[in-house]
């Protein structure tokens, strides 16, 4: 469900699966395990879809905005981390997603 919705939206600015690809899997890496007995995860498959979704379209601004980035990957990965941080502590941002 996610992985297509994610790929939709990307799509329409990065044709290349591979590019959608390794985006998708940083929203996927950044989803840190809370419980390694369950191997539950910080957020559910559709808060890590919002989540993803936003932080593309903080990427697209950036780089319509000629923001330097010496990799995407990488620049893309710390909006996400920053955007996982955010609500892990505050419950009802949490919800917006």
């Amino acid at each position: 469900m996610g992985t297509e919705r994610f790929a939709d939206l990307t799509s329409c600015y990065y044709t290349e699966a591979q590019t959608i690809q390794e985006l998708w899997k940083v929203v996927k890496q950044c989803n840190q395990v809370v419980n390694y007995a369950t191997s539950e995860r910080a957020f559910t498959p559709q808060q890590e879809l919002n989540i993803g979704i936003r932080a593309f379209k903080e990427l697209v601004i950036k780089v319509k905005d000629n923001t330097k980035m010496q990799n995407k990957f990488g620049y893309f990965n710390g909006i996400v981390n920053n955007l996982m941080d955010e609500p892990y502590f505050d419950y009802e941002l949490l919800d917006t997603f």
